[in-house]
C-alpha cells in the first residue's frame, strides 16, 4: 500500500513537470523554443559553389604611327648643284713650218722620219739615210693627170713621170746607205712623198703606209 502511493506521487510530479514544460512552449517562450530547436536540430549551411570569374580579354591596342615631327612644315628647297664647268677646248698648236735649208730624212719600215708635214715654199738640200732593213726610195711629186698611186706604180718609173710634177727622186739605197745631197724645190700646194719599191710580200711600200702628204705654204 505504501509503495503504491509513492509510485503515484512520482508519476504526479513527473507529469506536472512535463505539463509545465509544454505550457511554457505554448506561451511563446521564444528563447526556450530556440534553445530546444538548437538542441534538437542542427541545420548544415549549404555548401557554397565557387564560381570562376570570367576571363577578361584586354582589347588589343595599336600604337599610333609615329609622325614625322617635320611633317607639315615647309621644307627648305633642295639646293641645285652648280653646273659642271666645261673645260675650254684644247687649242691646237699651229703646225711647225720647216724653212728652206738643209733637210735630213731617214727611211724605215715603213715611213719617213724627219720629213716635215708643213714646209715653206723654197729650195731644200735633202740627204736621205736608209735606217731600215729593206731598200727604200723617196719620191716627192704631185699628180698632174689625177692618176692614183696604184696606177702610177703600174706604169713604172718612166711611165709614171709623164703624169706627175716631180720635185725629188732619191735612187734606191740599201740598209745603212746615205744618199748624196740633192736639191728639192717646192711651190705652194699639196705634195706627196712615197716609196714605190715592193716589200717582201710583193706589195709596194706605200701599201704598208710609206706615204705622206706635205703641205707647202708660201
Amino acid at each position: 500500500m505504501y509503495r503504491t502511493r509513492s509510485t503515484l506521487r512520482r508519476l504526479a510530479v513527473a507529469g506536472g513537470a512535463t505539463l509545465a514544460l509544454l505550457a511554457g512552449a505554448a506561451c511563446g517562450d521564444d528563447e526556450s523554443t530556440a534553445d530546444v530547436a538548437a538542441a534538437t536540430t542542427t541545420v548544415a549551411a549549404p555548401a557554397t559553389t565557387a564560381v570562376a570569374a570570367p576571363a577578361t580579354s584586354a582589347p588589343a591596342t595599336t600604337a599610333p604611327a609615329t609622325t614625322d615631327p617635320h611633317e607639315g612644315r615647309d621644307e627648305a628647297p633642295a639646293t641645285t648643284a652648280a653646273p659642271a664647268t666645261t673645260a675650254a677646248p684644247a687649242t691646237t698648236a699651229a703646225p711647225e713650218i720647216a724653212e728652206p735649208g738643209a733637210l735630213e730624212v731617214t727611211t724605215e719600215e715603213y715611213g719617213f722620219v724627219g720629213l716635215p708635214t708643213t714646209m715653206r715654199a723654197g729650195t731644200y738640200t735633202m740627204t736621205v739615210t736608209n735606217g731600215g732593213a729593206e731598200a727604200h726610195e723617196v719620191v716627192i711629186f704631185r699628180p698632174t693627170t689625177g692618176k692614183t698611186l696604184e696606177e702610177l706604180e703600174a706604169l713604172g718609173p718612166q711611165g709614171a713621170i709623164q703624169h706627175m710634177e716631180l720635185a725629188a727622186f732619191v735612187a734606191p739605197a740599201g740598209p745603212g746607205a746615205v744618199s748624196a745631197p740633192s736639191e728639192v724645190t717646192l711651190t705652194p700646194g699639196e705634195w706627196t712623198a712615197v716609196c714605190f719599191i715592193p716589200a717582201p710580200d710583193g706589195e709596194p711600200h706605200f701599201h704598208h703606209g710609206m706615204v705622206q702628204t706635205i703641205t707647202v705654204v708660201g
